[in-house]
Order: structure tokens, then sequence, then C-alpha cells
């Protein structure tokens, strides 16, 4: 489970014909969380998925930080994302 599902979810989904940027974003609207926009920002550009859904998600975010996964300890920060990442958060998120 985790971001790593997570980001297998994502990974699966950005390549999918029925794709909608604007699903995405009216679930983390609907979330009313900034830290929703932080993270699906993030993963999208590590995903290198649609530039749409990283404007929109880059335009949401918020002052503060919040972390990739609050269940791993997470001492790296993305200034970009405002978002504290595991130290080996590429291996954590790689496509292997």
């Amino acid at each position: 489970g985790g971001i790593q599902h997570v980001m297998h979810c994502l990974r699966a989904y950005f390549k999918r014909n029925e794709m909608e940027v604007e699903r995405l974003l009216s679930y983390a609207r609907g979330m009313a969380y900034p830290p929703a926009f932080k993270r699906l920002g993030f993963l999208c550009e590590v995903a290198q998925g649609p530039a749409k859904l990283m404007d929109e998600c880059r335009r949401a975010v918020t002052l503060g930080l919040a972390a990739l996964d609050p269940a791993l300890r997470s001492p790296r920060v993305s200034k970009r994302w405002q978002l504290r990442l595991p130290a080996a958060w590429e291996k954590l998120l790689s496509n292997d």
C-alpha cells in the first residue's frame, strides 16, 4: 500500500485512453485538502504525466510542508512541491 501503490495506480491511469485530467483535479478539489495537490503534482511530475495536470497542481500549492507519505521518515524536501520526501524516494517510486 502507501505511496508506492498510489504511484502504480497513477501510472496505469495515465496510460488509459479514458484518462481525464479534469476528473483527477475534481477529486483533488473535492478533498479540500491542499496536500492532495502537492502529492498529485509531484507524482505526476515523476511519472511524466500530463503537463496540464502538473500546471494546475502547481498553481494550487500552498505554503507549508506536507509529507509525501506520512508513514515514512522524510528528511528531504521538494521546494517546488512543498513536500517532505523519503531519503530514497527515487527508488521507492521507480517503475521497477
